[in-house]
């Protein structure tokens, strides 16, 4: 057993117990900043305990075999699984844990196939790590781990930036694999809280509830207090109890005719004449309306991000053609004034910090874009709940992973860009705060742009779609058209969707609460 006890470390964490059994996979929630990550860092070792106790298997934490223990019996993927990987290609990082243990080729060969096998890399063994998406690289780190045979896993945020097949198909995993296994998650998505035996909830550093998986959905009106959202499916069941909407759901869509940005034959390749080529993106045509918010959906390693990278210059068309309001750009097209029009969120938003403070790191753009400074960076603070009186003077790196995102968002507000590039906005997020980024975003009157594997977010956000899948596009127009072919692709749609294709079949769908209880609301349903 996994046990904590009295375990603090402050000023993050109080004074907690928490257990952990094979066999048993155990939720731990809170909102950005409650503890969690710094709770998994102590647990495996990697944070020395400065009060409280920690056992696993009977070895406790002032053991001198305490380490050693943790380095066979725990494997840990963090939130950012980047800043664990070492290797240069899939297979030497897979292999490289179990490689230090003094195993047979064989069995190391074994480990390896078997761990890229359950994650769903096997096709990508020969691929460069750096190379992958975001979420093949979290799903990189689990092989990693995997391959290790380790007793305990401690997970943070593992299906943060994978898409929602493969989300479901990892958490049907951990399911199968608690068997063998124990296992602590650390999550936001209250979906994958069906999955668990146990949901831990932390707030403030310390544990202040727990419930069982069932009662959860025998009593909905628990998640409030975990500082989750209820999950759709019981969302939706509250609605059709009210009454259900008695005939097809009618499509608004009026979008302007100019555009923030168009493509035509857009082709990218990476590592351009060498062995390693990987050609991501093949004749992308698409448009992105001026002045609108525009999703980028599909799985992981469909191009999305290289295809977002374009509109602020980071990458520049190798082949077809890229216009941002008209202008076409070439090779010779300056970033600057493009860059300063356009503000980008990263999908690991760590990677674009280089300033020692906050405050700082907010001011660097309006500074260097001769803007007002102060103004700029208090009220960007402010917008997405960072107010300067209390993390002006703080490190952006040892910020959660839910403020280093919020912070990122922030620097780009800053200095008033005409459009906003955002790679998974709300990726790591609590509820509380995920809502307060939608709201800000529905209320800029920018072109926004952003890459969402979640289709709540883009049902509540976008009002256009452009689906990529293999470096093409699939289908591009309103959501509300899309979503039947996502739900027949395998994509996970709103329930309020689905459950208006399948009553209604072959028409327009609702993609968010808003859009159903509005349609509810119309004459002539049952229950009236």
């Amino acid at each position: 057993m996994l046990r904590a006890i009295q375990l603090a470390h402050k000023p993050v964490l109080q004074s907690l117990d928490l257990s952990v059994s094979p066999g048993e996979m155990v939720a731990l929630v809170g909102g950005n900043g409650s503890g969690k990550s710094t709770l998994l860092r102590l647990l495996s070792g990697l944070v020395a305990v400065q009060s409280g106790r920690i056992e696993i298997d009977g070895i406790a934490s002032d053991s001198a075999d305490f380490f050693n223990a943790c380095r066979k019996t725990l494997g840990i993927v963090f939130q950012n699984p980047e800043s664990q990987l070492v290797a240069n290609t899939v297979d030497e990082e897979v292999a490289f844990g179990p490689g230090q243990l003094g195993l047979p080729v064989a069995e190391l060969h074994e480990r390896v196939e078997w761990a890229l096998a359950q994650v769903g890399l096997s096709e990508r063994r020969n691929w460069q790590s750096h190379a992958l998406s975001a979420g093949q690289k979290q799903r990189l780190a689990l092989a990693a781990v995997l391959a290790m045979k380790p007793r305990y896993l401690l997970l943070d945020e593992p299906t943060s930036m994978l898409d929602p097949q493969a989300r479901r198909e990892l958490m049907r995993y951990l399911a199968d694999l608690r068997g063998q296994v124990g296992i602590l998650l650390v999550t936001h998505r209250s979906e994958e809280l069906e999955f668990c035996d146990r949901v831990v909830h932390l707030r403030d550093g310390t544990i202040d509830a727990e419930h069982s998986g069932a009662q959860l959905w025998e009593n909905p009106d628990l998640f409030a207090g975990l500082e989750l959202a209820i999950p759709t499916e019981l969302r939706l069941r509250t609605l059709l109890a009210q009454k259900q909407p008695g005939e097809p759901y009618l499509l608004e869509s009026n979008l302007p005719a100019a555009d923030f940005a168009r493509f035509e034959e857009l082709r990218y390749e990476y590592a351009r004449g060498t062995p390693l080529r990987h050609q991501a993106l093949h004749g992308v045509t698409c448009r992105l309306p001026l002045d609108t918010c525009t999703a980028l959906i599909g799985q992981t390693g469909s191009g999305k991000s290289t295809l977002l990278q374009h509109l602020n210059l980071l990458l520049r068309p190798q082949s077809g053609q890229c216009h941002l309001w008209d202008q076409l750009i070439g090779d010779k097209t300056p970033a600057r004034p493009i860059r300063q029009q356009v503000g980008m969120l990263f999908q690991q938003p760590e990677s674009q910090f280089f300033q020692e403070t906050v405050w700082d790191e907010v001011a660097y753009a309006p500074s260097n874009f001769g803007l007002e400074v102060e103004k700029n960076t208090r009220e960007a603070l402010q917008l997405v709940d960072l107010p300067a009186e209390t993390y002006a003077k703080r490190n952006p790196f040892e910020l959660s992973g839910g403020e280093q995102r919020r912070l990122a968002l922030a620097c780009a507000l800053a200095y008033r860009p005409r459009a906003l590039v955002l790679d998974e906005p709300s990726a790591g997020l609590d509820w509380a705060h995920r809502q307060r980024i939608w709201e800000l975003l529905k209320q800029l009157e920018v072109s926004c742009t952003l890459i969402s594997h979640d289709l709540e977010e883009v049902g509540e956000l976008a009002h256009h779609v452009v689906w990529l899948s293999q470096g093409k596009v699939q289908q591009q127009g309103p959501p509300g058209q899309l979503f039947a072919n996502l739900q027949t692709a395998g994509f996970a749609i709103p329930a309020w969707s689905r459950w208006a294709q399948e009553t209604f079949p072959n028409t327009p769908l609702p993609v968010n609460q808003t859009q159903f209880t509005t349609w509810q609301r119309q004459e002539g349903g049952p229950g009236e």
